[in-house]
């Protein structure tokens, strides 16, 4: 989706359900920018760790890798990821969250980096297309990701925590979804994935924030009904193969 009106690009929040099929890939979850030296980009990589790369003009803006390895294929992850430049201390600009909780960042070589006070990112600005599942700057095959996506929201000019999207199941333990009470912003969105009927911005790719900021979905099998969108969810959990234990010796 390219914005019809710029967000609020010092403070918001992402947040969206994933659920990976396989290693070896990257899957891109939230991406905007035309080239490597200009892009808003979390990813999950090869090594089954995020990455979180800001850089503009060719300089880096914010960073951070995380220590958490995400390949459990029958779980759902719930990632939230709240930035608000506008705080004076460098660690309160940008929070991230895993089901919930605050994970370890800085892994490997890599170190986090927080944006300067007062940045403004890409996400959010209305001069370029804004991507969930593919890279935002090459048309490759690699480059759309294979995983399951649900209930995903931009709250434009609030950073929030995971509480604003999620609970804890108190007879499970589990982290689950819940509604969403608060504001969107003006160019806040929801996309629950419920109308399957077509692959249209009207349908698969409608927002539910009341704000008709629509998404376009592409890559689908086929055009018409989205034969692609299945009743999988954080929810309703399918069982599936372990990818880690059914690969064959040729793969």
């Amino acid at each position: 989706r390219t914005f019809d009106e710029a967000g609020n690009t010092k403070t918001f929040t992402l947040s969206s359900w994933f659920k990976f099929t396989k290693t070896g890939n990257q899957d891109f979850l939230w991406m905007t920018g035309g080239d490597g030296n200009n892009i808003f980009s979390l990813v999950r990589e090869g090594v089954t760790q995020l990455n979180f790369e800001c850089t503009q003009s060719g300089s880096g803006v914010a960073r951070f890798y995380t220590t958490d390895m995400l390949r459990d294929f029958s779980s759902w992850y719930h990632f939230v990821l709240a930035i608000d430049t506008t705080q004076g201390t460098d660690t309160n600009r940008m929070k991230f969250y895993i089901n919930g909780v605050e994970p370890t960042m800085g892994g490997q070589s890599v170190s986090t980096s927080y944006p300067a006070e007062n940045h403004d990112f890409l996400w959010g600005a209305n001069s370029a297309a804004h991507f969930i599942g593919k890279r935002s700057y090459a048309v490759n095959a690699a480059d759309w990701s294979d995983m399951y996506i649900a209930d995903s929201y931009y709250i434009d000019g609030s950073a929030l925590t995971p509480s604003s999207f999620g609970e804890t199941d108190a007879a499970t333990g589990q982290w689950i979804p819940k509604k969403f009470e608060g504001s969107y912003g003006n160019a806040g969105y929801y996309i629950n994935f419920d109308d399957n009927s077509n692959t249209t911005a009207a349908t698969l790719g409608k927002d539910s924030s009341g704000n008709s900021n629509n998404w376009t979905p592409n890559n689908f099998s086929v055009s018409g009904a989205a034969t692609d969108s299945f009743e999988d969810t954080p929810t309703n959990n399918f069982p599936i193969l372990n990818w880690n234990q059914t690969r064959s010796a040729s793969d």
